[in-house]
């Protein structure tokens, strides 16, 4: 059972960083579409993740690192803040429609949190 768990934690660690991160965030890798398919419903399947959504989070972090704007620096909103509030943080900056407007493109629209 426990390679069971390392499997399928490794998963979705896999998915973070090649599909999100590389593929989708930073155009530095092009995953194959069936790749994208399964990485993207892998992430929503366990966590939830929406694609958009992370995307537009974490260009938006990219774009105003460390300043104001950043929706989780530690240096605007405090460590305590980060890691103890982060998901509400990501939260309150997914659900904001000017971010994933403007970060979110080129990302899938389908099963998009838009209605939240």
């Amino acid at each position: 059972m426990p390679h069971f768990t390392f499997a399928m934690v490794e998963l979705m660690l896999l998915g973070v960083t090649l599909y999100l991160h590389r593929d989708q965030s930073h155009g530095g890798l092009v995953l194959h579409p069936v790749l994208r398919h399964f990485f993207r419903f892998w992430l929503w399947f366990c966590s939830g993740t929406v694609t958009r959504e992370w995307v537009a989070v974490h260009r938006r972090h990219h774009a105003f690192a460390d300043r104001p704007g950043d929706p989780h620096s530690p240096v605007v909103f405090g460590l305590k803040r980060v890691v103890l509030g982060g998901y509400e943080l990501y939260v309150a900056a997914a659900r904001d429609p000017n971010i994933l407007a403007n970060y979110g493109r080129g990302t899938p629209t389908t099963g998009s949190s838009a209605a939240l």
